[in-house]
């Protein structure tokens, strides 16, 4: 099969709305994907000043099913994405993301979500099944020197009250969601 086997190789630059976009990295090969088998990833993208790394496996890549990856984001500030989002967001920042998904059967498991926003830091891990009726449950922990690190977040000034620590279930509930275990 030769260049069948080959893992594929991807340099992608091109601009959205005058904003540079680059993805580069290597996938499975072309037989892999065409027999259905587990697809290795390796991706690195970025678009603006936003990165984002992706690595693990798709284990059935005509499906677009048995994603397991490694992610990570960084950006300087949120606001980077407006850019991309076309919605104001604030300035708060630097961002970094990093965390690991899989998917089975629909449902997606996050694991080890370390998110920080400037001095704010959330850690998560859960599952979520998406649909009309999604299911998510997830656990949170949300840390921050003072409560008036989340300002720019909550777009309304907090009081200074230190330190912040946050403990919690988020889960959907009749329709809505649901915080316990604070």
């Amino acid at each position: 099969m030769g260049g069948l086997a080959q893992a594929l190789s991807l340099k992608l630059s091109a601009a959205y709305n005058d904003i540079p976009l680059e993805m580069n990295g290597t996938l499975g090969s072309l037989a892999s994907i065409t027999r259905n088998e587990q697809l290795p990833l390796n991706l690195t993208g970025k678009v603006a000043d936003v990165l984002l790394e992706i690595s693990g496996t798709l284990g059935k890549p005509l499906q677009g099913q048995g994603l397991d990856a490694d992610f990570k984001l960084e950006a300087p500030a949120l606001e980077t994405l407006a850019k991309l989002s076309g919605k104001a967001l604030p300035k708060t920042g630097p961002l970094r993301i990093t965390g690991q998904v899989s998917e089975k059967d629909g449902s997606y498991a996050l694991k080890n979500l370390d998110a920080t926003a400037g001095k704010v830091n959330l850690k998560a891990d859960g599952q979520v099944t998406p649909g009309p009726e999604m299911n998510m449950k997830m656990t949170i922990k949300l840390v921050a020197e003072s409560l008036a690190h989340l300002d720019e977040l909550a777009a309304t000034q907090l009081p200074d009250l230190k330190p912040l620590a946050l403990d919690a279930t988020l889960a959907n509930k009749d329709g809505g969601y649901q915080v316990s275990g604070l």
